[in-house]
């Protein structure tokens, strides 16, 4: 056996491990975590072209057709292997709020893509998200009308370094495309011994929809954004699917 033949056996293991990677998280939805479910088509391809090229590395093998010459840099494929089981795998995604930006209201509620979004979520059918997405999505000429309407969110606590007192958001992520594109959006509310919970603590908070006076007025023209007045709160369980998508 030539020592370069070697290699070949160890590239035909790194395709192997990252489709297998790959396909675990597609099964298991674990995907949905880091990748908006819009993409999901492009993984699907993924697959494929994988499958495609350890069908080619099996043939070479059994032929004892090797790669003619060392190619370290196609060790870098083992990086993500290495990352998702060392990181990845056991990773709430809170951890990554820090240095995210931060929005105390969705996008424009009457951009028609907003439509296109709630479709995306309905489809996921997690309703822990519902009164979240319902809420964020609130159009203004509708908020008066349901002032101290009873609500019951679930979200992770989110604190600035500005934030004074007792003052907190109840927040989810926003994902445009992947994890990496994230930013926080949040409901400011205010609860007793807040700074007791960790960041990212995930909390589900009952009470009574109310309006926050902004300092200034925001992008939409609006110098208030939607808050709450919260009468009870209790840690809980991550939902299946946390994100709310673009």
């Amino acid at each position: 056996m030539k020592r370069w033949f070697h290699f070949d056996i160890v590239w035909t293991a790194l395709l192997l491990g990252i489709f297998t990677m790959i396909s675990v998280m597609v099964l298991s939805g674990g995907i949905n975590r880091y990748l908006h479910p819009k993409m999901i088509y492009y993984v699907y391809f993924s697959l494929v072209v994988l499958l495609g090229l350890i069908i080619v590395q099996m043939m070479k093998l059994v032929r004892e057709s090797p790669i003619k010459s060392f190619r370290p840099g196609l060790l870098v494929f083992a990086i993500p292997l290495i990352f998702y089981v060392s990181v990845l795998s056991d990773t709430d995604e809170t951890v990554f709020v820090d240095n995210r930006t931060v929005s105390l209201a969705m996008d424009d509620p009457n951009d028609p893509s907003r439509l296109y979004s709630q479709a995306y979520e309905q489809s996921l059918q997690e309703p822990e998200s519902d009164m979240f997405r319902e809420i964020a999505y609130l159009p203004p000429d509708e908020f008066e009308a349901r002032l101290d309407e009873p609500v019951s969110l679930v979200g992770f606590i989110y604190r600035d370094k500005n934030f004074t007192g007792d003052e907190f958001l109840i927040s989810r992520l926003l994902m445009v495309c992947c994890i990496a594109d994230t930013q926080v959006v949040g409901v400011p509310a205010n609860y007793p011994g807040i700074s007791e919970y960790e960041q990212g603590t995930w909390v589900k908070v009952s009470g009574r929809l109310t309006k926050k006076i902004l300092p200034e007025t925001n992008a939409y023209g609006l110098d208030w954004t939607p808050a709450i007045v919260i009468d009870q709160l209790e840690p809980t369980s991550e939902p299946a699917n946390s994100y709310l998508y673009e």
